[in-house]
């Protein structure tokens, strides 16, 4: 009797951001394709979002700690016996969520070993995985740490798949991030920043770069989908929240947005269509909301549409949609990359390391707008010549996306490869 294959992918996934989402089938359409008759399970800190996004069985990756805060009257600062006594409480505070942390997290390790001893391999699979920004040390890369040293001790084979890092700052994620690295029996990054972080961590042990893994999604069908029968051509706007821009200035933001809503005019008094989209549901409809009522005395239903998360809530309905645009505008890494899939000519309104990066490597560079210096005249002299060159800009994206394409075929191939040889060993 032939033993059930069991594969785990890891990933702070279930935010509603359809660029992870997209990573993840991919993932799990490929790894499904090369290991025929293999399990998989989704390993994620929102369990009902992603068994409900991807009809799999889930394991909760949430990491629980203990913070206690106390707050206390201002006449306590006057008062200097209750100063010392607030000192020593604090202190017997700080080494009881120690000590409580430490339990807690032992047992989490202890957890992680026992779920893994049924597996045959980890995989913590794309996106900005080596990062810090939700939850600092102890959240992401503390995960991270958990389940590999957990594969480790499990002897279950670890993987990090076409990963990317993007805020890390403290030393200790550092620590966690590089003995995750270490313990992995396969190892790729999505990007030169990626490599350069891993290669100033000291690690020599990787496999190197590989395209974002939602460059295998598979999307054939969809690329042979009939055009629009209106004579005008379709505009895709993908907006992104100020939150997602921590490094911009609310001033910059907000001139982000208004010069938007101006482009958009634009293309409307030229006869555009325009469809509105969100690659990151929670945080960018309300985006589109909130750009809804400004265009609303400048245009009919025929000119504009918006798509929320209702109708978007699955990938393939989100590119069914972008399918049918001739060009897009776009600030997020994947509406940038869900774009280009579809070989769709972008312009890239952003300041973001990991969109000019990717940008640069279709060679769209050009087509790369900062957001403290947009305007809409020269979004509108981009927009122009981006529709000129259109034609061949298509064709150069989809023999870029071809050979991204390919790469990761090889590299799923590689990963099956790891699988028997390391079941081999044991």
């Amino acid at each position: 009797m032939t033993q059930l294959i069991k594969i785990g992918i890891l990933g702070p996934w279930g935010s509603g951001n359809l660029g992870d989402a997209a990573i993840q089938e991919a993932v799990i359409h490929n790894i499904r394709k090369i290991i025929p008759g293999s399990k998989i399970y989704g390993f994620t800190p929102d369990v009902k979002d992603t068994a409900r996004r991807h009809r799999l069985e889930c394991y909760d990756i949430s990491n629980l700690r203990v913070q206690i805060k106390l707050t206390y009257p201002d006449k306590i600062k006057n008062n200097r016996f209750l100063k010392i006594f607030v000192r020593g409480l604090n202190l017997l505070i700080r080494i009881i969520e120690l000590i409580s942390n430490v339990f807690l997290q032992l047992k989490s390790i202890l957890r992680s070993v026992r779920i893994l001893r049924e597996f045959n391999l980890l995989i913590i699979s794309g996106g900005g995985q080596l990062d810090e920004s939700w939850g600092g040390k102890w959240g992401h890369p503390f995960t991270i740490y958990n389940w590999s040293l957990a594969a480790k001790l499990s002897k279950t084979a670890l993987v990090f798949l076409s990963v990317g890092v993007d805020t890390v700052h403290s030393g200790l994620s550092k620590y966690f991030f590089k003995k995750s690295l270490l313990w992995s029996d396969y190892s790729s990054v999505r990007d030169a920043k990626s490599y350069a972080f891993i290669m100033n961590l000291g690690i020599r042990k990787n496999n190197g770069i590989y395209p974002d893994l939602a460059y295998s999604y598979p999307v054939q069908a969809m690329k042979q989908a009939e055009p629009l029968p209106e004579t005008k051509k379709l505009v895709g706007i993908s907006p992104i929240s100020s939150a997602s821009w921590k490094n911009e200035s609310a001033t910059t933001y907000e001139n982000y947005l208004n010069e938007l809503v101006s482009f958009s005019k634009y293309l409307i008094s030229n006869h555009y269509n325009i469809l509105f989209f969100p690659s990151q549901e929670q945080m960018d409809v309300p985006v589109i909301r909130k750009i809804e009522p400004m265009l609303k005395d400048e245009t009919t239903e025929h000119y504009i549409e918006y798509l929320y998360a209702h109708d978007c809530y699955d990938v393939d309905l989100l590119l069914s949609k972008i399918v049918m645009a001739d060009m897009v505008i776009a600030s997020r890494l994947h509406a940038v990359l869900l774009s280009t899939l579809l070989c769709k000519p972008v312009i890239a309104i952003s300041s973001q390391k990991k969109v000019v990066s990717l940008m640069h490597d279709l060679d769209l560079s050009a087509y790369i707008m900062s957001p403290k210096m947009m305007h809409m005249n020269g979004l509108a002299e981009a927009f122009r010549n981006l529709e000129e060159r259109s034609k061949t800009i298509h064709t150069s994206l989809n023999q870029k996306i071809q050979q991204y394409r390919s790469r990761l075929s090889i590299q799923y191939e590689h990963i099956a490869s790891l699988l028997k040889i390391h079941s081999d060993r044991i």
